[in-house]
């Protein structure tokens, strides 16, 4: 019996007795690995073939021939295919006949001619001028003619038709007539009617936004002549207004153009009870040309932005070359009780007493 250590696949051949039919603990000297190695089982016998019988092959008797097959006579021949039928065209249908033409509209009888009106009659002669002017002789022969040649000449007098009176034979007599009996009038074509309200509202709405247009060009233009005109008090009233020039090339000369202050410090000094605010700081000149410095003010103010105290601090120098930078340092002195915030700036304010009579001391 061959058996193989499961941990390094040594193999070791052991006599099938040693297990006696069960499993046991066996350890691989090599490995030194313990396994449970079952027991050899003897796979059963293969089984013993029996010899199969030999049986002597039946004989079989001769079929008997075959009986001659019977002859039959050739099948009759098809018959003839039947003709394929004449196609006969059907006959064209008899044309319809032709309408009767529609008999000639007669021609409408011509209306009758309109009476001719008839002769005004012909005027009165007028009466016999009795100026003083003797007669032409053309009068003289017409008086001296007979009655008549006079109706040979002019013919039948014929007396006149008898106009009809417009008023329906009330002469004199005078009806009051009630205005709401009188019917209403017409209507009058759309060609001889106004233009339509909505094409007057289009025409005012246009002549009022063109109206706005202008007005708001004309502010806006007055807005930016007093703008640029008035630069200088828009920045001294707010200086954070000169960056805004310069963005779009306006220079402004303001007070403090081309300075700039930096580095503010605050801080108390002193000892004791008693101690006073030193502001502190640097004037820079940023621009390319020498510039005049002017005071320097220093306001406190409280939470509402409302100035509770200010000072007014001069320099040592008066004019800063370009590029160059100027310290300074203000001692304030007491301080009131509701100031809140420094705020430093320039001013053309002289040194001098400031609201609660105290003045800013040098430092």
């Amino acid at each position: 019996m061959i058996i193989t250590c499961p941990a390094c696949s040594t193999q070791y051949s052991v006599d099938a007795g040693v297990f006696g039919g069960q499993a046991k603990t066996v350890r691989c000297a090599s490995c030194s690995h313990q396994w449970m190695q079952q027991p050899f089982v003897a796979p059963p016998a293969p089984p013993v073939q029996q010899a199969q019988p030999v049986y002597a092959q039946p004989v079989y008797a001769q079929p008997a021939p075959a009986a001659p097959q019977p002859t039959y006579a050739p099948p009759p021949p098809p018959p003839a295919p039947e003709p394929e039928p004449v196609y006969v065209p059907e006959p064209e249908p008899e044309p319809e006949p032709e309408p009767e033409p529609e008999p000639e509209p007669e021609p409408e009888p011509e209306p009758e001619p309109e009476p001719e009106p008839e002769p005004e009659p012909e005027p009165e002669p007028e009466p016999e001028r009795d100026d003083g002017i003797p007669p032409s002789p053309a009068d003289t022969e017409s008086e001296q003619l007979s009655d008549d040649e006079l109706n040979e000449m002019l013919g039948e007098d014929v007396e006149p038709d008898e106009i009809s009176s417009l008023t329906d034979g009330r002469d004199d007599e005078t009806t009051e007539i009630d205005p709401e009996d009188i019917p209403d009038p017409e209507p009058l074509p759309g060609v001889f009617t106004a233009p339509d309200s909505d094409e007057d509202e289009a025409g005012g709405g246009s002549r009022k936004g063109l109206w706005i247009g202008l007005g708001l060009i004309l502010f806006l233009a007055a807005s930016g002549a007093g703008l640029f005109f008035g630069r200088t008090y828009v920045v001294n009233l707010w200086s954070g207004a000169a960056p805004i020039y310069g963005m779009v090339g306006i220079e402004v000369d303001h007070l403090g153009a081309g300075l700039k202050l930096i580095n503010i410090r605050n801080e108390w000094v002193g000892s004791g009870g008693k101690k006073e605010l030193v502001v502190s700081g640097v004037v820079s000149n940023v621009s390319d040309t020498e510039r005049a410095v002017p005071m320097i003010k220093i306001e406190l103010r409280d939470g509402q932005d409302e100035i509770v105290q200010d000072y007014v601090h001069p320099l040592d120098q008066t004019q800063i070359p370009a590029g160059e930078q100027l310290d300074f340092k203000a001692h304030v002195g007491e301080v009131a009780l509701t100031a809140r915030r420094v705020h430093v700036l320039f001013t053309e304010d002289v040194p001098g007493e400031s609201e609660d009579g105290e003045k800013a001391k040098d430092g």
